[in-house]
């Protein structure tokens, strides 16, 4: 039967504790088992240092959310810590639609500045004769 992951133990902090608490403990452990100064053989504890410290971390900034908005059962997405190992969302492919709008509200806007000018010089076409002769006139 598989071992059951206990944060708190990995980290040596007690149920409840702080995000400050939380944090000094992880930086304390990573300074004894980080891989540069404890050697490979510390790989897999900081994996599971980290893996607590994330666990932890992201249930104390929800925890935080909740006591200071009761109404709301989760944090805004904008809160919310993205999975680990996940790289982060490019913002041109996020706002591709917000930069074809507004694309689109510069052409229109173009179309009519140039249609109220031409309005306000007659409205007529341009003296030139290869253009009168093509609209008739």
């Amino acid at each position: 039967m598989a071992e059951r992951f206990d944060p708190y133990a990995v980290l040596g902090v007690r149920r409840g504790a702080s995000r400050r608490e939380i944090d000094q403990a992880r930086r304390t452990l990573a300074k004894a088992f980080h891989p540069d100064t404890a050697g490979p053989a510390s790989a897999e504890a900081m994996l599971r240092i980290n893996r607590a410290w994330e666990m932890l971390s992201t249930a104390a900034s929800n925890e935080a959310v909740a006591r200071s908005n009761p109404g709301a059962t989760a944090p805004p997405p904008w809160q919310r810590p993205r999975p680990a190992g996940t790289p982060p969302q490019a913002a041109s492919s996020s706002n591709l639609g917000w930069w074809i709008l507004i694309a689109v509200v510069l052409l229109l806007g173009v179309l009519l500045v140039s249609a109220l000018i031409g309005a306000a010089d007659g409205g007529g076409a341009p003296d030139i004769p290869f253009v009168r002769s093509n609209l008739g006139d």
